[in-house]
């Protein structure tokens, strides 16, 4: 019996040479099959012509994408080419697109409620969605993804769109359809079992703690910590100098905490006029903020996010979707550890296929420096 999915990668700067090895692959491992669905991930630079000629080639599938820093699967990774994940059996899925995602988005809420209850069953579902980045709107996506989903308990799971160092656009597609201002998002019911979703922090907290106490949530700036302008109170706090302060938030995010958990936020820019702090994501006054630094066991963390999404055993994906935060792509790239990466991936996850972007979202939460996986029985 043919696998029910196939991830092929081909890196390559000729576009068209990339897109015929990836359709040829996914055409052998079809059987004579119609993909149900095709996620895929490429560069800006070839991002419409691989989404055109997808759609064109499977008019058929659901074709969902989204450009990417580096396209991460368990066949290669790299910065270039086309990866895609073809699903052919077990799945039941319905897709649509969110527009003006800087304006209004809310008011496509009752569109995301009609795509649900036009899906088989809201058990063993999720909303695979991508966001286009560098637009500050993850939160209020989220909270119309969340609204139109009300009380079906499909989660949301899903990336910010990743772009090259020299690019200065982002992308996602949907069935040929590319944007630039858009959230697109797809339902997936898997009739072969459960959906499980984890979340992987490769930093820890220091013992450096302060709050939050004057904000502009919208604008994602803070402009002061525990009464004291921002810049200058981190600069004392740290005893670091101000020029230097923008370069070690860069290796040390902010941890939110809420309640028992800790989500990564990471700082954009620092303002050394005025000593605001600029983040990817949003906060909100009173939020407690604790200093974060990277594990130096991070092939432990690896493996502690394996067991932990394996449940000693009694859990076997058949394929998993990945996306990895752009600064923990370039932590591992720094480090000459992304060839152990993919491979452990590859080798704990099997049929894999991943993005690279700007940001994460979980649930009703937008994260940043933070890998997510969706495994899907």
């Amino acid at each position: 019996m043919a696998d029910r999915c196939f991830v092929t990668y081909e890196q390559s700067y000729n576009k068209k040479e990339a897109l015929e090895r990836v359709v040829e692959r996914i055409n052998e491992a079809a059987g004579g099959r119609v993909p149900i669905l095709i996620v895929f991930f490429s560069s800006n630079v070839q991002f419409y012509y691989h989404s055109n000629k997808l759609h064109e080639i499977y008019p058929q599938s659901t074709i969902i994408g989204s450009s990417s820093y580096i396209c991460l699967s368990s066949e290669g990774y790299g910065p270039d080419g086309l990866c895609a994940l073809a699903v052919f059996d077990g799945i039941d899925c319905v897709a649509g697109v969110i527009p003006e995602v800087q304006a209004y988005p809310m008011q496509y809420a009752s569109d995301v409620t009609e795509a649900a209850h036009r899906i088989t069953k809201f058990e063993n579902t999720v909303c695979l969605e991508f966001t286009t980045a560098l637009l500050a709107c993850e939160e209020i996506v989220l909270d119309t993804l969340n609204k139109g989903l009300e009380g079906t308990g499909i989660p949301v799971f899903g990336s910010s769109s990743g772009m090259g160092a020299s690019s200065i656009m982002t992308y996602v597609s949907l069935n040929g359809q590319i944007y630039n201002e858009a959230c697109v998002f797809v339902l997936i019911h898997n009739e072969m079992g459960c959906i499980k979703l984890i979340r992987e922090n490769m930093y820890r907290p220091t013992i450096v703690s302060f709050m939050v106490t004057d904000v502009d949530c919208e604008r994602r700036i803070i402009y002061e910590f525990d009464g004291r302008n921002a810049a200058q109170f981190l600069c004392e706090k740290l005893g670091i100098r101000k020029d230097r302060i923008r370069d070690y938030l860069a290796e040390h995010p902010f941890g939110c905490m809420v309640g028992d958990e800790i989500y990564n936020i990471s700082v954009e820019d620092v303002d050394p006029d005025s000593g605001a702090v600029y983040c990817d994501s949003r906060v909100y006054n009173r939020t407690k903020i604790v200093l974060m630094e990277a594990r130096p066991d991070i092939r432990e963390v690896w493996r502690q996010t394996y067991e932990l999404a394996m449940d000693s055993g009694n859990f076997k994906p058949a394929f998993t979707l990945i996306a990895n935060c752009t600064i923990r792509t370039d932590y591992l790239i720094e480090h000459r550890l992304i060839d152990e990466f993919n491979d452990a991936m590859t080798d704990y996850y099997k049929c894999y296929v991943g993005t690279s972007g700007m940001g994460e979202q979980l649930c009703d939460r937008h994260l940043n420096q933070t890998m997510i996986m969706a495994l899907f029985e």
